[in-house]
């Protein structure tokens, strides 16, 4: 009986989020169980989507031939928690992913699974992935299980804008184009680098905020480390995470050097300053966090790094709809400031609303 009500209380808020625009013209059955017709057209609809299963839970109204189906939505992936979604779909033999209907107009199979503005505002909830070990970006503090820095704070202002709550969900930056496909999130933010080979598999964001490769040293070091022929050098240990792009450019720039990899990004520029490791390259957002943060390191090539990039949100291709509002978000935030105002507290000046350096 409980799961029935539960059932209903979510049918009823589904139906008051996504039918205002429609009202007096959905009739809502008595029964909520599909009809013929409906599980009809559903299984038309639905025989081609791939990336999530829906498994009808209730007939919650019908128009014009087209019925508005409450569904159990899971992504194909392992580990995967199950949410709601509302399909649309009509009776006249519809089978292809582009009539899966989130609203009154036709998306296609990946805004059916959730990422465009109008699913998520009616789901109420904004997911967001994160590495959470990037300061000062995007860390999550073990003692206090919060998300803090620029890119946290830039997100629930999305959530914000969007009217609707958020959810950080953890990912990794070897499984993060991995989790970004699968729908494990609507869109990541946690420092991640505007790329070519990004944009290939998914969908990017304009840049944000502006970035680039550099050196993380000790300080005493003083003369050395300078340049990538300085760096590249057997007796040299560099010193960097797993799968991400610190990774990458270390293996392509410096296959001389000695390459550590170590699984917990926070802990390696307290590693590098403890004498464990010579050098991490890193972007210079980061670089200039942890100089701040112990004097024991130097980032002597912070104004002029070996690379220029800019920062950029991260979703699944097909979420144009959702792409188009978080480039129209990030264009009124540096209009109004608001970048400038999270770049001052959590990266140039101020290090108070961050947690110590590991």
């Amino acid at each position: 009986m409980k799961r029935v009500i539960a059932m209903l209380l979510t049918a009823l808020l589904f139906v008051g989020a996504a039918l205002p625009a429609y009202a007096g013209d959905w009739t809502v059955p008595e029964n909520t169980e599909l009809t013929e017709a409906a599980r009809a057209a559903f299984d038309r609809a639905t025989t081609r989507l791939v990336g999530v299963n829906y498994v009808p839970a209730a007939l919650l109204a019908e128009k014009d031939g087209v019925y508005c189906i409450l569904c159990r939505a899971t992504a194909v992936h392992p580990g995967a928690k199950p949410s709601y979604a509302l399909v649309y779909v009509g009776e006249d033999g519809i089978e292809n992913i582009w009539d899966i209907w989130i609203d009154k107009h036709s998306r296609p199979k990946e805004e059916a699974a959730g990422t465009s503005p109008e699913a998520i505002r009616a789901r109420g909830v904004l997911r967001v992935g994160t590495t959470g070990d990037y300061l000062p970006m995007s860390y999550r503090d073990p003692d206090t299980g919060e998300y803090v820095g620029f890119d946290a704070e830039l997100a629930r202002d999305l959530a914000k804008a969007l009217g609707v709550e958020i959810e950080f969900v953890e990912t990794s930056w070897p499984t993060l184009m991995e989790d970004t496909l699968a729908g494990n999130f609507d869109l990541a933010i946690c420092g991640i680098t505007v790329t070519d080979a990004r944009k290939e598999q998914a969908l990017m964001s304009d840049g944000y905020l502006e970035n680039g490769k550099t050196v993380l040293r000790r300080t005493e070091d003083e003369d050395r480390y300078t340049s990538l022929d300085a760096i590249n050098r057997p007796e040299v240990r560099v010193m960097e995470n797993p799968g991400g792009l610190n990774e990458k450019f270390a293996r392509e720039n410096l296959p001389n050097a000695e390459l550590f990899i170590h699984d917990v990004n926070q802990e390696i520029p307290g590693l590098v300053a403890a004498g464990e490791a010579d050098v991490m390259i890193t972007e210079i957002l980061e670089a200039g966090y942890y100089v701040g943060q112990d004097e024991r390191l130097a980032a002597p090539l912070l104004r002029e790094p070996f690379t220029h990039g800019e920062l950029g949100v991260l979703m699944m291709k097909g979420s144009e709809a959702l792409l188009n509002y978080v480039n129209s978000f990030l264009a009124d935030e540096k209009a109004s400031g608001r970048i400038d105002e999270l770049a001052e507290t959590f990266i140039y000046l101020s290090t108070d609303s961050l947690p110590d350096a590991a």
